[in-house]
């Protein structure tokens, strides 16, 4: 969690390299609380599963595995190196309705990097006729209309 910027705490955590334009708008410290809550009775060396919400300011695979960590070597972590030196397995799947895209990512703690991206698909608002994005991870229960609000939806064939 420390890899990431924070929006209320611009500086990061000394000696520790960060994730390029990727922030979390929750706390550090509440993320911290959040985490010892849910780890406290996890036996060492037990699998552990935790979900934040970053934004990044490109694609996720461009900011955590692209140039910004060559570029900046000091500063900048790429994931690869980050799951590597923290030792986690880490899978991030991300949405970008605005492009059009979706993200899987997934690293290991031996360094190994898969990214793939890969299209949105398209649904129908049932009330209105609205067209909403949807991952690959997502349900057509998840989705909520931008026009109307509704909360049913069909899979669309309309590119």
């Amino acid at each position: 969690m420390n890899r990431f910027l924070y929006d209320a705490e611009p500086s990061t955590v000394p000696g520790v390299r960060y994730f390029a334009r990727s922030v979390l708008y929750e706390s550090r410290d509440k993320i911290q609380e959040d985490l010892d809550s849910v780890f406290l009775d996890v036996p060492e060396g037990e699998e552990r599963e935790y979900r934040v919400y970053p934004e990044f300011a490109w694609s996720a695979a461009y900011c955590l595995a692209g140039l910004y960590s060559m570029k900046y070597p000091g500063q900048c972590a790429g994931l690869a190196d980050a799951c590597v030196e923290d030792q986690v397995d880490v899978i991030i799947r991300t949405k970008a309705a605005s492009g059009g895209f979706q993200e899987l990512i997934q690293c290991n703690r031996i360094g190994v990097l898969i990214c793939q991206a890969d299209s949105l698909h398209d649904a129908r608002c049932k009330n209105c006729g609205q067209i909403e994005s949807m991952a690959d991870f997502e349900t057509l229960d998840d989705l909520e209309c931008s026009e109307c609000g509704g909360t049913e939806f069909e899979m669309s064939e309309e590119m």
